[in-house]
């Protein structure tokens, strides 16, 4: 694989992001942010040289990463934290974005959660707990 130098454009120019910046909002403002998101920020990708937000989600190692490029915003789904993807995993056109799209884009957050969430439950790990035995009161 070639190495990829991480250099920034001759104009050094960022390209804003102003329908991901009002996603970002939406979904800040939104009543089950808390319950579903463990941390989420902005951060520039040295490669393309673009603006990208992750969002982490709470209780898995699942994230997404957006960018917004022209009139989409790529996402990228990490299910396990350790996937390399080249696609996205979908697109969301932004002359959509609204309240209506924050709330699905929500909404497919919890379903994510809770999809990961029940895959960690069903396989749990072993542990050292043993059962007490009942003891046998003296009179």
């Amino acid at each position: 694989m070639e190495a990829q130098v991480f250099v920034k454009p001759k104009d050094k120019t960022l390209v804003g992001t102003p329908k991901m910046n009002l996603l970002a909002e939406l979904i800040r403002n939104h009543t089950n942010y808390n319950k579903v998101v463990k941390q989420e920020g902005f951060d520039i990708n040295p490669v393309g040289w673009l603006w990208e937000w992750t969002i982490n989600i709470k209780g898995s190692k699942s994230f997404l990463v957006l960018q917004e490029q022209e009139k989409e915003l790529y996402a990228y789904f990490y299910l396990k934290g350790s996937e390399v993807l080249t696609q996205p995993s979908f697109v969301i056109p932004v002359d959509s974005i609204g309240e209506y799209e924050a709330d699905s884009f929500m909404e497919l957050l919890k379903g994510i959660q809770v999809r990961t969430m029940s895959r960690v439950s069903n396989n749990p790990k072993a542990t050292n707990y043993t059962k007490p035995k009942n003891r046998k009161k003296r009179k």
